[in-house]
């Protein structure tokens, strides 16, 4: 497949490729699929002239497959994922959901949706997995809509626009925007939450860089997006280390707009992730000599893109997850499969080394296995240093 020839957000044809790789179109797979063609190209790759990071091979083909008849993600299975859609609640300033109408495009498991509803008048949600069903929402001020959001889809005007890790999906990212802002009242607002690009390329996350984000922003070319439909900056928020980022975002000239001190703009010249890559697959030997029996811990696509890397090194015998509805599957790559299963005492007695693929909620995860007993190896996936912690967790082969 040919990518596109210009930047999505400058309409540059000056685009420099970085990173080329195989990565799996869903992170798992029933048992009894076939999982030849699950995998798609990425071509991580630059604009030149405005900074702008985007994968130019992605199918818009795949959108079904990968969000519709999916099983729901990002379900929050700790207290402190709890605790961080409560902060973000409470970060709002009080006229952007108290008493009023919010849309949320891409609901997840509608854990967020349900803390909004709290303050809002009227909830609607839009979210393309089916997984998400109604009697999920007992709210009666929550509205759901098993669909993706297209323009139009609106009658009236609302308040406030949530649209938290959506825009790095999407191809038509400036008409995705476009549409959100003509949805909105004269005085309304749009959050916009989305991965950070800069993370990437500060840690040189490579595992970050999968089929499913076809953009990869900044702030600053987040910003230039939100320019180009009216929006101007009115408040950041850092999530998850500053992995992530979220701008809440008003049309331009209104009168709560406070002038944003943002990050300078960045460029890659001298990426090289290809070595990286390299360099990892190099270490993945060392890190498990001596380890007669490995887990993974994450259904994640961090988790998958690793497991990919291993190429037959280690013996690899089980993928933990505390998703139930991960239960039954297989983590999976090109050449290999794993079943995923509840972690508990009897999963992990004999397992020597756990490599923590969903490196978010690490030193959560290595809290709960030490607590269940396990005393083997315990190693994260995070590209960024490892905070001190009482629970022998160390950083792995991404360090």
């Amino acid at each position: 497949m040919t990518g596109p020839v210009s930047c999505p957000i400058c309409q540059s044809g000056d685009l420099t490729d970085h990173f080329q790789d195989l990565s799996p179109i869903v992170p798992t797979i029933a048992t009894a699929d076939d999982p030849v063609d699950a995998f798609a190209d990425i071509v991580f790759c630059e604009c030149k002239a405005c900074g702008h990071f985007f994968n130019r091979t992605f199918d818009p083909a795949l959108v079904d497959r990968m969000y519709g008849s999916v099983k729901l993600t990002n379900l929050p299975v700790h207290p402190s994922m709890n605790q961080r859609l409560n902060d973000l609640a409470q970060w709002f300033p009080s006229r952007t959901l108290a008493g009023t109408h919010v849309v949320e495009i891409g609901a997840g498991g509608g854990h967020f949706a349900r803390l909004v509803a709290e303050q809002a008048k009227t909830v609607t949600l839009f979210e393309p997995c089916r997984a998400l069903t109604r009697d999920m929402l007992p709210e009666p001020n929550i509205q759901l809509v098993n669909a993706l959001y297209t323009p139009g889809m609106l009658e009236d005007p609302v308040d406030t626009v949530i649209c938290r890790q959506v825009l790095e999906h999407c191809v038509d990212i400036e008409a995705m925007l476009a549409s959100l802002v003509t949805a909105l009242k004269p005085d309304g607002q749009i959050y916009i939450e989305v991965p950070n690009l800069d993370y990437i390329l500060d840690w040189q996350a490579v595992l970050d860089i999968h089929v499913q984000h076809v953009q990869y922003f900044s702030i600053a070319s987040l910003c230039d997006l939100a320019a180009r439909v009216g929006l101007a900056p009115i408040k950041l928020i850092f999530i998850k280390d500053q992995h992530d980022f979220g701008i809440l975002f008003g049309r331009r000239g209104m009168a709560d707009h406070v002038p944003l001190t943002l990050p300078d703009r960045r460029q890659a010249s001298n990426l090289d992730l290809g070595s990286r890559l390299a360099a990892e697959r190099q270490r993945l030997a060392h890190i498990l000599d001596g380890s007669k029996a490995v887990a993974l811990y994450g259904a994640t696509f961090v988790t998958t893109r690793f497991f990919s890397l291993l190429a037959g090194v280690g013996n690899i015998s089980v993928c933990l997850d505390d998703n139930l509805g991960n239960f039954g599957d297989d983590l999976f790559t090109p050449l290999a499969r794993v079943p995923i299963m509840a972690p508990s005492p009897e999963q992990l007695n004999g397992i020597d080394c756990v490599l923590i693929g969903a490196y978010l909620h690490d030193l959560a995860i290595a809290g709960r296995l030490r607590a269940m007993g396990y005393r083997g190896g315990l190693i994260s996936l995070r590209p960024t240093p490892m905070p001190a912690n009482e629970f022998g967790l160390v950083r792995g082969p991404t360090a």
